[in-house]
């Protein structure tokens, strides 16, 4: 940019220095970023979480390790470290730059070669140094200078690392205070240290790292009877700073439970500037999902309360497993160590490329070797990614099914791609974005190059499959254990903490094979998931399991490999109470699930690709919208669309050698295009109701968007007692003012219903009035899909297979009328209040 303005400034005299500084202000420099929430102490509310990057949490960190650390000789049993050895080993992990391993170690406490550390077990070659200090104290920055200075400035500095954004005043600064040259001050600058913040406040580390340096306990040597001190583990200097670590119950139980930031301060951030009295105000939990299931918990429990009084005891489902056996342990120690060792080579690679050691990078290197070294291509556009590529900015993550609607974050919903490819796919599922043909042939090459079960993500159908695959609960397994932890605190405002409890889901499952409650569902052996309520005979199997029970099942897990019911119970499973299957079996058949459905307008407005306005015709045929597309990315359907006729024509005759000699469509465009100079071609499109959007400074210039989702179908009855439907989409729905065409169109009808997505109706289709789900609404063809309010899992899948017996409900609106369908409200506690036919 430099170079262009001084060519340019002696021809254009408004090109001054001080739009110079504007446009590099736009188009180079970083926006200052938004400052990151920082959750409170998790014992002192008062005060945020502390940096990890601080030297006191270096320190507190290495004392913590260190305080838990124990070494354990064959035939005897484990030693804790003596204050001394704690020391050694203190000292050695403050001053050395890279990992001390366990071997070092055990020189360093001169043990003998059969002492092990109960840290040592594959996936751990030893213990990490001052992660901060590793940093600063490079010979071309701070040097051996950062160790000899006094904590106290240790912590400004980073400090000003941390939060000073503007260079020139950090640089000053460094070499005014800290008495670094231009060279050092530059490069403390660029350092990266430590990212994130610890769960403890600043004097509470201040705290722990006096209790855990001065104080000790009285511990015994195994082997020999001497009476020594031992260094603090983390918990006994809780308590000597604190009180007892697990002591965070309620002062008093409350009548209901309120907002669970109101009561659990320790675990929520709040928003300073939000308005007063809001969630956000009080503060929210960063994980969404837990959020969601928390304000879930507290109106079904509430609702419980108003119903039944207060609750005497509560038993929560919690998504862990059981002890595990030994042989399980090793299996897990190995896939760790594999782990571990791919990471280390992708480490030793980045070096090597000269790239920076960071996870995006491990990341980029690890989806590279995923694709096969004969085909390394970007699944979307078939084009070759080179080793080199990857750090260019050429290349990019891409979420395969959109993180804002899965929240799957997993390394089986990523894939790399060419930068182009990833802006015309956008935010939105594979199938949203090519049409068949195209998608079709990034399916097969998604099947070739990808792991089979990221492939399955390019169908179609993938974002419904995914709502229901059978393996859910093992992808959110983390939300769904700190779900389960936060939800037994949140109850014990209610009920006695110690009358929470929880219970393992392997148990739950168990006991529900040994009763026999599976086969009320379907298949007796395993648990019928494409039925809602199975979450129902799960939360019976719960609320009948006593602590009598689930401890004779965990005691004998621990030795065995998995839960055995002829082992844990040779006499028999007691029963919970008499004809209890019976009693359960005709809940289920009266049973009504309730769905949450989403009335609120949030939502995409319309689809990101910008249109012109046009009207033109090919054979006939009108088009409304023009856009540029990338030669390369047309289908064999877009060539016929292509607004210029002689390239049409000529690209319809590549579409046909393509099919007629079966070669790939893409490399011969990208052939003609290199060939002709062409990287773009104008492409014409017909859409019934475009988006027309006006800007400028007196609206004169217009852009067409097509829209995105439906928010809702209205359904009216006209003069002539006809029912008739109105899509809105979500655009519309955002207007201010607006209205339905239909209720100009048809002033003297009336509104029956509008139907959202998961909206609930009940209807009689013949086989009695039953309730039923809204699944798609399809105002296009004037239609909803239905299905019964229990059916669950791919929905789609399920329907296109003819071993299974749901089928889709696909009603006109007239057959809506015909059934006499009218919303079903179901309460919270799945009691149904149907309005009663329209």
């Amino acid at each position: 940019l430099d170079a262009i303005w001084s060519f340019q400034c002696p021809h254009h005299p408004q090109l001054t220095d001080e739009l110079l500084g504007k446009l590099k202000r736009i188009i180079i420099a970083q926006r200052p970023l938004k400052k990151p929430l920082v959750g409170k102490c998790t014992f002192r509310s008062d005060e945020d979480r502390a940096p990890r990057a601080l030297p006191i949490f270096q320190r507190y960190r290495i004392l913590t390790d260190l305080g838990n650390l124990m070494i354990e000789r064959p035939g005897t049993a484990a030693r804790r470290l003596s204050c001394a050895e704690r020391d050694a080993l203190a000292n050695k992990l403050m001053t050395q730059a890279s990992t001390v391993s366990f071997e070092s170690m055990r020189k360093a406490l001169k043990l003998p070669d059969d002492a092990r550390f109960n840290y040592e077990g594959g996936n751990r070659k030893g213990f990490e140094p001052d992660q901060t200090a590793k940093v600063l104290a490079r010979p071309n920055c701070f040097g051996k200078g950062w160790r000899g200075m006094n904590r106290d400035l240790q912590s400004e500095v980073v400090d000003m690392l941390l939060t000073e954004p503007d260079e020139d005043i950090l640089g000053a600064w460094l070499e005014g205070e800290c008495g670094l040259d231009a060279k050092a001050a530059r490069l403390a600058s660029l350092a990266r240290l430590p990212q994130g913040h610890g769960h403890l406040g600043r004097s509470m580390l201040a705290d722990m790292v006096d209790a855990l340096e001065n104080e000790s306990v009285e511990a015994v040597d195994p082997e020999t009877g001497e009476v020594y001190r031992a260094p603090m583990t983390y918990d006994q200097a809780v308590e000597a700073v604190q009180g007892k670590h697990a002591d965070f119950g309620p002062e008093k139980q409350l009548p209901r439970l309120p907002y669970y930031g109101k009561v659990m301060e320790r675990h929520v951030i709040p928003k300073p500037d939000a308005p007063a009295g809001s969630q956000e105000a009080v503060g929210k939990l960063p994980n969404p999902t837990v959020h969601i299931a928390l304000n879930q918990v507290r109106r079904l429990i509430n609702a419980l309360i108003d119903e039944y009084g207060p609750p005497h005891e509560i038993v929560v489902e919690l998504a862990r497993e059981l002890k595990w056996s030994q042989k399980r342990k090793d299996e897990h120690n190995r896939t760790i160590k594999q782990n571990t060792d791919a990471n280390e080579r992708r480490v030793a690679k980045l070096k090597e490329l000269g790239q920076i050691d960071n996870g995006e990078n491990r990341l980029r290197l690890k989806l590279y070797e995923e694709l096969p070294a004969d085909e390394r291509v970007c699944v979307y556009s078939g084009k070759s990614i080179a080793v080199e590529d990857l750090f260019s900015g050429a290349v990019e993550i891409d979420h395969i099914l959109p993180f804002s609607a899965t929240l799957d974050d997993s390394f089986l919903n990523k894939v790399l791609c060419t930068r182009e490819a990833n802006r015309r796919k956008g935010a939105k599922a594979p199938a949203d974005v090519f049409l068949s043909d195209v998608l079709q042939e990034v399916a097969e090459r998604a099947e070739r190059i990808l792991d089979r079960r990221k492939a399955k993500r390019f169908a179609p159908d993938a974002m419904e499959k995914l709502a229901g695959e059978t393996n859910w609960q093992a992808r959110h397994l983390t939300d769904t254990q700190h779900m389960a932890r936060l939800t037994k605190e949140y109850l014990g405002h209610i009920c006695d903490p110690n009358r929470v409890w929880a219970i393992p889901g392997h148990m739950t499952a168990m006991l529900r094979g040994l009763w026999g409650l599976n086969a009320l569902l379907g298949d007796h052996n395993r648990k019928e998931r494409n039925d809602h309520r199975h979450h129902a005979v799960d939360a019976f199997v719960v609320a009948c399991t006593d602590r009598a029970l689930l401890q004779t099942a965990s005691a004998a897990a621990a030795s065995t490999e998995r839960l055995e019911a002829d082992r844990l119970f040779a006499d028999g499973v007691p029963e919970p109470f008499e004809n209890f299957r019976k009693a359960l079996a005709d809940s289920l058949d009266v049973l009504v699930v309730s769905h949450k459905a989403d009335h609120g307008v949030q939502g995409q407005l319309h689809e990101d690709t910008a249109y012109g306005l046009v009207d033109e015709e090919i054979n006939g045929k009108a088009f409304n919208l023009v856009r540029r597309k990338p030669i390369g990315t047309l289908s064999a359907k877009e060539t016929g669309q292509v607004r210029d006729p002689n390239l049409r024509q000529a690209l319809e005759g590549l579409a046909e050698r393509a099919k007629r000699e079966g070669l790939k469509l893409p490399g011969l465009l990208e052939t003609f295009g290199e060939t002709h100079g062409i990287r773009r071609v104008r492409v014409l499109k017909k859409e019934a109701n475009p988006i027309v959007i006006h800007h400028g400074n007196r609206g004169e210039h217009r852009k067409a968007y097509t829209a995105a989702d439906n928010h809702r179908i209205e359904i009216y009855q006209t003069a002539d007692e006809k029912w008739r439907g109105e899509g809105v989409t979500v655009f519309q729905a955002n207007q201010p003012g607006w209205q339905p065409s239909w209720r100009t169109a048809y002033p003297d009808a009336r509104l029956i219903m509008a139907l959202h997505a998961n909206d609930m109706i009940e209807a009689d289709f013949g086989d009695g009035r039953q309730v039923y789900r809204v699944c798609v609404l399809d105002a296009a063809n004037n239609r909803v899909r239905l299905a019964p309010d229990n059916e669950s899992g791919s929905l789609q899948e399920r329907h296109n297979d003819p071993e299974d017996g749901f089928r889709w409900l696909i009603k006109a609106y007239s057959r809506l009328k015909a059934a006499g369908a009218c919303p079903a409200r179901i309460d919270v506690l799945g009691r149904k209040a149907a309005e009663g036919p329209a």
